[in-house]
């Protein structure tokens, strides 16, 4: 009888302990090709949800701007709904890899220091992790 007990036991030890939530799935990192990085931030928006520069924060500059990648290679910047101008953007690939291209004007105030031929380090559906000079500049848009 002990024995049953002590095999009862057992199994709802092994039972319950089978019974943790799963963590979420890390989103499915996407490859990064020239066509890939265009159709992913061109479907909805995106904001920056980090910026860094020479090792500085300056994510809170950008944070409230909304960015839409149209296919006619024009990006429309937005803050709280309202169109606040166009510039161009284009996604293309070379010998060092495939390159997130932002121009803007240099006296826009913030967006000139993201105006770059960013290196695509990493893309998901919803993220795309850019850097330029090896690091000394690194920038994430993050889908809304």
């Amino acid at each position: 009888m002990k024995n049953v007990i002590l095999l009862l036991a057992v199994c709802a030890l092994f039972g319950f302990s089978g019974c943790k939530k799963d963590k979420e799935p890390a989103e499915q990192q996407l490859p990064v090709t020239e066509d890939v990085v265009a159709a992913v931030v061109m479907d909805g928006t995106w904001h920056v949800s980090s910026f860094t520069y020479a090792g500085t924060n300056k994510t809170a500059n950008l944070k409230d701007y909304t960015f839409a990648f149209a296919p006619q290679h024009t990006l429309a910047i937005s803050k709280t709904g309202t169109p606040t101008f166009i510039t161009p953007w284009d996604a293309n690939s070379g010998n060092d890899g495939v390159k997130l291209v932002m121009e803007f004007d240099p006296n826009k105030q913030y967006f000139s220091e993201i105006s770059e031929d960013w290196d695509v380090v990493s893309l998901t559906a919803t993220t795309v992790n850019v850097q330029f000079l090896n690091k000394a500049k690194t920038l994430t848009l993050s889908k809304n």
